[in-house]
């Protein structure tokens, strides 16, 4: 081997390993300036995502904008929060369709029932199927799906000691047969619930509950999936069963099919954020004030990260709570959404 082979070799290795520390110390911007990698276009770069993401239908606003007060958002919390994130292809659920409507009947038991149409000015439309033992109602516009036994007979209780792992599995194996991907869904809580009066109600002791609950959130890495919905934790699915494992009750947010990443993208960073708040680039999701009230003022607390579904694909957006404020001085927590990727 000749001095100019080994040189060249050597050459090689040092420009490897150059190339590896300036990714792991620097990223992908400045692979992308000394052209050793290509940067990915944002596919949404001329999509208004506030005017795709979906209101809680309840709310009544003022027409005029709501005042936005950031004075009391830690914008330290932003250092703690990814700084670039993946885009996913996601293709949305087609589960509640009407298309599909009498598969989803077949599966639940209720082919057989005649099932009614109505329209409602908040929830839009839905659809449904009762019979004498059971329910199941398909919110088209939501993208919800409600079953529920209508006659609860087990009236035995949960001993203090539960064993839920066997009970969460026959959970879940009830809601894969009906079609549904849990895929996209992690754990979140076990609940139990008294059957004692008219309405079930939560308890803390298992050994005073009729029914258990595990509840799920959509997620990407732990980053919530927002899909036709205004859940700020996710799209939530849970799933009730008695002592002996009967299914009593099953409501699921539907959620699409997240496919493959089409590349990394910078976040906006806390001036950057701290300009759009200013310049009103957020919109109110969700709010807990009075239905009818008119929200004036918000008063900005708390940021976090989640994925919202828009044009077929999950894009990363910062969620900010807040304490607002109606006309009619009522107070109460709220929820605002800005596009986070930093154009």
């Amino acid at each position: 081997m000749t001095n100019k082979t080994v040189k060249y070799i050597f050459t090689t290795i040092l420009f490897g390993i150059a190339g590896i520390v300036l990714y792991f110390y620097f990223g992908e911007a400045v692979l992308i300036k000394l052209n050793i990698q290509e940067p990915t276009n944002y596919p949404l770069a001329g999509v208004d995502i506030l005017s795709e993401v979906k209101q809680e239908q309840a709310l009544t606003i003022t027409s005029g904008r709501i005042q936005i007060d950031a004075q009391n958002l830690n914008y330290s919390v932003i250092k703690s929060l990814p700084t670039e994130t993946n885009i996913y292809e996601y293709e949305s659920s087609k589960i509640s369709r009407p298309e599909n409507q009498k598969a989803l009947a077949e599966a639940f038991g209720l082919s057989a029932i005649d099932h009614q149409t109505f329209t409602d000015q908040i929830i839009g439309k839905y659809v449904s199927m009762v019979d004498e033992n059971s329910s199941l109602r398909i919110y088209e516009d939501l993208g919800i799906i409600s079953y529920s036994k209508d006659k609860f007979i087990n009236r035995q209780k949960f001993t203090n000691f539960v064993e839920t792992e066997s009970y969460k599995l026959a959970g879940e194996s009830f809601i894969r047969s009906k079609g549904i991907n849990l895929d996209n869904f992690v754990y979140d809580k076990t609940k139990y619930y008294s059957a004692d009066g008219d309405d079930a109600e939560e308890v803390s002791n298992p050994s005073r509950g009729h029914i258990i609950e595990f509840s799920y959130r959509a997620r990407v890495l732990e980053i919530p999936i927002i899909d036709n919905n205004t859940d700020i934790n996710g799209n939530p699915l849970r799933v009730w069963l008695d002592v002996d494992k009967n299914i009593i009750r099953m409501e699921f947010n539907e959620v699409g099919t997240v496919k493959n990443s089409i590349g990394s993208f910078k976040l906006k960073n806390k001036n950057q954020v701290a300009n759009d708040i200013q310049t009103g680039k957020l919109k109110l999701i969700n709010s807990k004030t009075p239905i009818g009230e008119e929200i004036t003022s918000a008063s900005l607390n708390g940021i976090s990260v989640g994925y919202y579904a828009v044009n077929g694909f999950l894009v990363p957006v910062y969620i900010f709570e807040a304490s607002s404020i109606t006309a009619d001085k009522s107070k109460g927590a709220s929820y605002f959404i800005m596009e986070a990727v930093a154009k």
